[in-house]
C-alpha cells in the first residue's frame, strides 16, 4: 500500500519524530513562468509552493532516498556536525519506520558508543533497505589527543 502524506501530516510526523517545529517556507510558484518546461501538474496550477527542507528535519536528507523512485542501493552518511554521534542517523531511522520506508537495521549496542565513535560504520542492507556508511567528522581517529 503506498501512503501519501499531505504537507500537515509531513509537519506533524517531523515534529513528532525530530521533537522540532519544522521550517515551513512559502515561495511563488516559478515553474508556472517557464515556457515549454515540463513541470508535474500536481504542481503547476499553484500560485505559491509550500516547501520543507529535509535537511532541518534530519540534519541529512534521508527521505528522498528511501524506497520510491529514487530506491537507493547505497548512502553514504558524511556526518560533520559537532553534536555527538548518531544523531542524524536515529532520527532518519525511526522516520523511515514511521513511514514504512526501507532502512538498515541500527544495533542499540552501536549507539552506545556515540560519545567515542569510530570513523566508519556500516549498516547493511538486507533486501529493500540501502546499505548505509555513516561517517562521523569527529571520531576516535581524527581526535586521537582529545
Amino acid at each position: 500500500m503506498h501512503m501519501h502524506y499531505g504537507l500537515l501530516e509531513l509537519t506533524e510526523l517531523i515534529k513528532k519524530t525530530t521533537g522540532d517545529p519544522a521550517v515551513l517556507s512559502g515561495v511563488d510558484n516559478l515553474q508556472k513562468t517557464l515556457r515549454g518546461a515540463v513541470v508535474p501538474s500536481c504542481i503547476s496550477h499553484k500560485e505559491r509552493l509550500q516547501l520543507i527542507d529535509t535537511g532541518l528535519m534530519l540534519n541529512l536528507p534521508y527521505p528522498p532516498f528511501l524506497g520510491g523512485k529514487r530506491d537507493a542501493d547505497l548512502l553514504i552518511a558524511l556526518d560533520y556536525g559537532s553534536d555527538e554521534a548518531f544523531k542524524t542517523l536515529t532520527p532518519a531511522r525511526n522516520y523511515a519506520a514511521e513511514v514504512k520506508k526501507p532502512f538498515p537495521e541500527i544495533d542499540d549496542k552501536i549507539l552506545e558508543e556515540r560519545n567515542w565513535p569510530k570513523d566508519c560504520y556500516v549498516f547493511e542492507g538486507k533486501e529493500k533497505e540501502p546499505t548505509t556508511v555513516y561517517m562521523p567528522l569527529f571520531n576516535r581517529r581524527n581526535c586521537k589527543g582529545l
